[in-house]
């Protein structure tokens, strides 16, 4: 992927409020929900990472890995702060304001996406 096409995915990520629904599809691939209404799929493989939409997709196994819990306890239902690509790097950056029963936290998911050329 190359850092203009990460880019305009995180500009276009931008018009999402919250992030609705969170977990592991695959080994690498990540389900994200938006507001909702618009379902990602952050595929991290090392040599071929992707970020795609997909009309329908089965659960068909259901990650319960220490990485996998917190993932949903700690972005499921937050509010996004800010989405980015750092500085002519290859990570896009997401800053999120969950919100708990005592307090708001603050949490950064980030994605590495291999490889970027300019």
């Amino acid at each position: 992927m190359k850092y203009l096409e990460l880019s305009a995915i995180a500009q276009h990520l931008q018009q999402f409020s919250t992030i609705t629904q969170i977990y592991r599809i695959e080994n690498n691939t990540i389900l994200i929900e938006f507001n909702k209404q618009k379902t990602f799929f952050f595929d991290m493989t090392k040599s071929n990472s992707t970020i795609y939409m997909q009309d329908n997709h089965q659960r068909g196994h259901y990650y319960q890995a220490p990485f996998d819990i917190t993932l949903h306890k700690k972005v499921m239902r937050s509010q996004i702060k800010t989405i980015q690509v750092l500085k002519k790097d290859k990570v896009l950056q997401i800053d999120l304001i969950g919100k708990s029963s005592y307090k708001k936290e603050q949490t950064r998911l980030q994605f590495v996406c291999f490889p970027v050329n300019s």
